[in-house]
């Protein structure tokens, strides 16, 4: 029968330090502060500066950027009228072309189709108008010519 004599672990961490070299540290680094606040300061009102510039810059950059035609085409003001009544909305397109001269009239309907969670978007629009011909594209065939869509 032999025995071994087990080693007691070796402890790798440095003994120097503890709480009296903690307390040195920051000793040092409150002497550093205070001996130059006035740069820190400095460096953090030039960041701050700096952020906030490049915050602007980049929400600037993103709406002025951002293509208008998406929404309604190439137009600068965009009125939704009422067609429940004739006699009223030819009132307020003749209105609207007084005011602001070349108008484009465009009817739109949405309408929920079955099961999807999307909806249509009908439109009588000319495709070849003042405005909203940006918003249209043919990928095969032509354009309807009447009401009727064949």
């Amino acid at each position: 029968m032999s025995t071994v004599r087990l080693r007691t672990p070796v402890d790798d961490r440095a003994r120097a330090g503890g709480v009296p070299a903690r307390r040195a540290v920051i000793r040092w680094a409150w002497r550093l502060f205070r001996r130059e606040w006035r740069q820190q300061i400095l460096v953090l009102a030039l960041l701050t500066v700096a952020v906030a510039a490049m915050t602007a810059f980049v929400s600037v950059g993103y709406n002025v950027a951002a293509p208008r035609e998406a929404r309604f085409g190439t137009a600068d003001y965009l009125i939704r009228l009422d067609g429940s009544d004739p006699q009223t909305l030819d009132a307020d397109v003749a209105a609207a072309t007084g005011w602001f001269g070349t108008i484009e009239v465009i009817a739109h309907r949405a309408a929920a189709v079955p099961g999807s969670v999307d909806a249509v978007d009908f439109r009588a629009q000319d495709p070849h108008g003042a405005y909203g011909a940006s918003m249209l594209r043919v990928l095969d065939g032509r354009y309807p010519t009447g009401a009727r869509w064949r």
